[in-house]
Formats: C-alpha cells, sequence, structure tokens
C-alpha cells in the first residue's frame, strides 16, 4: 500500500518536471588578460542571459568589455545581448566607453541603472554611430548592458571601461516627482546644493514648481543641504494662476497651449492693462497646440486689444472675437503683424491661437479695460448701397483698421473706397481716431469683358478704369482644327495677347485666326503633311522641284507645333 502511493507521488512529480521547462540558467563570463596589465571580456552573440561577477574586485578595479568581435573585429549582425554586471556590496559602477556602430537607429547599446532591462536608463536612451561616453555612475552595485544590431551593415563595435567604486562611505540623494526618481551619489558629510527642478523633469503645461519636500520639512532648490545618509526630496508643484504678476507692478496671462482658460478681471477698475503672450511666454517661442484664452472684464465695461505678433505665415494664426461668440472683431493675424486697437461691444473677449508648426516668438498683446463712455465711435453710411455694418468702438486718439465693406452694393458695381467728404480711405487702412466719425462707402461701375472665339464666349468683371493686360488665347479656349491665333480684334484695332487696354465701357474682343499650312518642314531638310480630319484639303506641289518628296501621315500621327523641331 505504501509502495503503490509512493510511484503515485512520483509520477506526479515526473508528469509536472515534464510539463513545467526548468529556465534557462544565465551564461557566465570570465574575464582575460590583455598581456598589458589589465582584463577584458568579450560579449559573444547568445540569446542567453549573461553575468560578469565582480564582487571579489576591490575599489579602483577596472576591466574593459568588448563586443563579439573583440577589440579589433567587428561586431556580427543581428546581435541582441544582454550583460549584467554585479559589483561588490555598497559599490557603485563607473562608465565610460567609445564606439562606431551603423547608426543609433539600428545598431546601438543601453545602459540600465539596476539589474535588469526594467530598470531605469542610465545617460541617454540609446548609443550608436560614432560616439563617446564618459562620468556615467551607476547607483547600485548592479548593471546591465544591453547590444543591438540588425541584420544589414556591422561596423567596429564598441569597448566599455568599467571602473568599481567603494561607496561604502557615500550616501545618496533622490529626487523624486510623480514615478519618476533621479538619484546622486556623494560622499557623506558633503555639503550640497539642492538640484534645480527643471535639471531633471519636465513640468506640465501651467504648472509651477513649489518646494522639495523630506522629511516634513521644506527646501528651495540651491538650499544647502549636507548628506549623511540616504534621502529623498520629493517636488512639490501647484497650478499655474491664469493672471501673473510680472513683478514690476504689471500683470500678464499666456494662451494656454490647449484648451481653454479664463482670466477673470471682473474685480478690477476701468483702465486696467493685462500683457497676454502665447503658451511660450514673453521671451520663449510656442509649439504646437490650439487653445482659447476668454477675458472678462466688469459688468458695464469693454476691452480694447492691440498689439503685435510673429507667427508661421499660412499656418500658425491669432483670432479675435466679440465676446464668446463666433462673432470676430477682425480678420485673423498671421506672419509678421501689427495689430491696431481693437474694442469689444461687451465685456468679454475671447481669444483663439492655432500653432500648426511654432518656434515663432509669437504673440504680445495689450488688452485694457475700458469705459465705455471714453469711446469714440466710427460708424458707416451705405452711400448708393444698402443694409448696415457695425460701428467700430476706440479710445480717442487711437489707430483702428478699416474693415471690409459690409453693405449690399449697387447692381453692376464694386466697392471702391470709404470717404468723410474730404479724403478716401480703402479697407484695411488705418485710421485714426479722434472722436466720433462717419464715413461713407463709394461704389464704382463694374465693367465686363468678353472675349469671342466663334460661338464660344468668356467673361471677365473689372473695375471701371482699371488697365488690364489681354488675355492669352488658348488660357480661355481651344484652338480651332488647322488654325492658329492670330490677335484680338475690336472693332476696326487688333491687339496682341499681353497687350495692355483701359477699361472705360463694356468691350467684347474677338479672336482671329490664320490657316495653318498644309505641307510642314520637319526641322531636318524634310517635309510631311497629314490627311485632314474633318474636310477636304488641297496641297499644291507646283512649286517644288523635280524629286521633291515628302511623308504623308493620317491624322493619328500628327501633332502641329508653329515652332516644330523632331
Amino acid at each position: 500500500m505504501k509502495n503503490g502511493r509512493l510511484c503515485k507521488i512520483l509520477l506526479a512529480l515526473f508528469a509536472v518536471l515534464c510539463i513545467i521547462p526548468l529556465a534557462a540558467s544565465a551564461l557566465g563570463l570570465a574575464l582575460s588578460d590583455d598581456g598589458e596589465g589589465g582584463c577584458y571580456v568579450n560579449t559573444p552573440n547568445v540569446a542567453n542571459l549573461m553575468e560578469l561577477d565582480l564582487t571579489d574586485k576591490t575599489d579602483g578595479f577596472t576591466c574593459k568589455i568588448y563586443d563579439d568581435g573583440g577589440k579589433d573585429g567587428n561586431y556580427a549582425n543581428s546581435s541582441s545581448t544582454v550583460l549584467v554586471v554585479t559589483a561588490p556590496e555598497k559599490f557603485a559602477i563607473g562608465i565610460s566607453a567609445s564606439g562606431v556602430t551603423e547608426s543609433s537607429s539600428y545598431d546601438y547599446l543601453i545602459f540600465y541603472d539596476g539589474g535588469n532591462t526594467s530598470s531605469p536608463v542610465l545617460g541617454n536612451s540609446r548609443y550608436g554611430g560614432s560616439f563617446t561616453i564618459s562620468n556615467l555612475t551607476s547607483t547600485s552595485n548592479t548593471l546591465t548592458i544591453t547590444f543591438r544590431s540588425d541584420s544589414d551593415i556591422n561596423d567596429s563595435g564598441y569597448e566599455i571601461v568599467l571602473t568599481l567604486i567603494d561607496h561604502s562611505n557615500y550616501a545618496g540623494i533622490s529626487y523624486a516627482y510623480g514615478e519618476s526618481v533621479k538619484t546622486f551619489l556623494y560622499e557623506k558629510g558633503t555639503a550640497v546644493q539642492l538640484k534645480t527642478f527643471t535639471s531633471m523633469f519636465e513640468l506640465p503645461e501651467r504648472y509651477l514648481f513649489s518646494c522639495w519636500q523630506s522629511g516634513g520639512a521644506d527646501y528651495a532648490e540651491g538650499d544647502e543641504f549636507t548628506i549623511n545618509d540616504d534621502v529623498t526630496f520629493t517636488a512639490l508643484t501647484e497650478e499655474e494662476p491664469v493672471i501673473l504678476s510680472d513683478g514690476q507692478g504689471g500683470y500678464y496671462a499666456k494662451m494656454p497651449r490647449n484648451g481653454t482658460l479664463t482670466a477673470d478681471l471682473s474685480d478690477r477698475e476701468a483702465g486696467f492693462v493685462l500683457k497676454v503672450y502665447d503658451h511660450g511666454g514673453k521671451n520663449g517661442s510656442y509649439s504646437y497646440g490650439t487653445g482659447y484664452l476668454i477675458i472678462k472684464a466688469p459688468e458695464g465695461c469693454v476691452l480694447s486689444v492691440s498689439g503685435s505678433g510673429s507667427t508661421y505665415a499660412g499656418y500658425d494664426y491669432l483670432r479675435i472675437y466679440d465676446g464668446n461668440t463666433s462673432l470676430q472683431l477682425a480678420p485673423k493675424f498671421e506672419g509678421q503683424f501689427t495689430m491696431n486697437e481693437y474694442c469689444t461691444s461687451v465685456n468679454v473677449l475671447k481669444l483663439y491661437f492655432y500653432a500648426y508648426y511654432g518656434s515663432y516668438s509669437g504673440l504680445d498683446l495689450t488688452v485694457k479695460i475700458v469705459d465705455p463712455a471714453e469711446l469714440a465711435t466710427l460708424s458707416f453710411d451705405a452711400g448708393e448701397g444698402s443694409g448696415s455694418m457695425a460701428d467700430v468702438h476706440a479710445l480717442p486718439g487711437s489707430n483702428v483698421t478699416l474693415p471690409e465693406c459690409g453693405f449690399t452694393l449697387p447692381d453692376n458695381t464694386y466697392f471702391d473706397y470709404y470717404t468723410d467728404g474730404e479724403n478716401v480711405y480703402h479697407a484695411g487702412d488705418t485710421y485714426t481716431l479722434n472722436g466720433n466719425a462717419s464715413l461713407t462707402a463709394v461704389y464704382i461701375d463694374k465693367i465686363t469683358v468678353t472675349y469671342k472665339s466663334g460661338e464660344k464666349t468668356a467673361e471677365v468683371n473689372y473695375r471701371k478704369g482699371t488697365t488690364i493686360v489681354l488675355e492669352n488665347f488658348e488660357s480661355l479656349f481651344s484652338l480651332p482644327y488647322r488654325k492658329e491665333f492670330s490677335c484680338w480684334t475690336l472693332g476696326e484695332s487688333e491687339y496682341a495677347e499681353g497687350e495692355s487696354f483701359v477699361l472705360a465701357q463694356n468691350v467684347a474682343f474677338t479672336a482671329k485666326f490664320n490657316d495653318l499650312p498644309i505641307l510642314i518642314d520637319d526641322g531636318k531638310g524634310g517635309f510631311f503633311a497629314t490627311v485632314p480630319e474633318k474636310e477636304d484639303a488641297f496641297l499644291s506641289l507646283s512649286d517644288k522641284p523635280n524629286g521633291f518628296t515628302f511623308k504623308l501621315y493620317d491624322v493619328s500621327r500628327y501633332t502641329y507645333y508653329p515652332n516644330y523641331c523632331a
């Protein structure tokens, strides 16, 4: 009975061993003497995890590590190696290296600060191409080195020099932010200055660094701290206010890179000024993003906005809106621009900045709370047109940009200009508004130019008095069969393509043609003709000598160019 139970147990164990394979053991590497008083190891191109045990070595010990090609050979294609180096407890491992690989995109080294590839990366994310490394140090007694190469080009590879450093008298300062930790080792008793946050981490948008915190105490960047044991400083951050002090008695806000922010000025008074920059700030450049900034003044007040900007024309631009609406105060601003003053009709101004490319200096705007009673008004009269246009409001003495005409035009006219009875102003001009004023829209007759080719016509409209350049025939029509364009005719007069003509009234130009020759010089001392496609043709050779020859083609092989050259 006992023997039967023992047999069953042994059979069960055998089954488990058959189902669960044993994990492959790591490949231990041994150092070799280089014959010059040093030692080295070549890393073979094997799939196994490899280990280099240096736990019996002392402070200052150095060794070199090469790829599978050794000191003088090239590494193999399709390499994928992992080497874990272990030093004595309380030691660190110093790293220097140099090498040449195809590139860091295809063949590269990675160093991990610990005993596996889940450990933090030391130094650059990849080393490849032609590279040199100095002053890298692990924070513990283990280091993982990986090397990858593709299946194509190889090169001379790398030489890594490892140096053991006794850190039994050292302690680490760790800086923590979220899940990221940066550790630096110092000899115990050393007085160090705490590092700046931005030298190690990146702040989220619209957040500010507050302080380092350790053991319940707060520390500023640059504070002096004497290290006697391992210590961790945790970064505290706070959300950046929308309205910021410039330190000189003024205030500013930054457009959000993405999303919407509100700058509430409802507790401020008329005359308050707020500078507005893109998300790169006053002296920085912006990057990709799309954001809105909504600015609110006290009830009963309005907001004026003016300024300048530098963006990538055609891609990055600013729009300004009257209130939190889709009603634009002006066309979009882009490229190198200066914005004259615009005023809202309500107590809200909306700014929208779209950045596709970035890297330009961006926006420098001035927003001001204004009492409407202080504003001058520029109104518009439709003249011979009809409809209405919105008034423009601005502080007396301000420069405003005249809008495009928004009136309904009289029949067969174009908008020409605005006038105050003495001066002429065009849409887009700068107008100095010194007090209440009114401008009247003036219109000009529309002249139609008609081009004719047989029964076909094309019309182009212009302002009366415009000097035009007569159109190229083939930009409007196709040439009739076996014809070439001669000129445009108007009554008894003839005009060439591209000739200038002053428009005083509606005109119609008719195309005149010349017949193409049937017999054509081929440019090589010979001649050819084609069988007509649609009509009979008579080819006279009465002026040709005895023995004259020419080639005859069907129409499918014929293409005529006035300056024909084969």
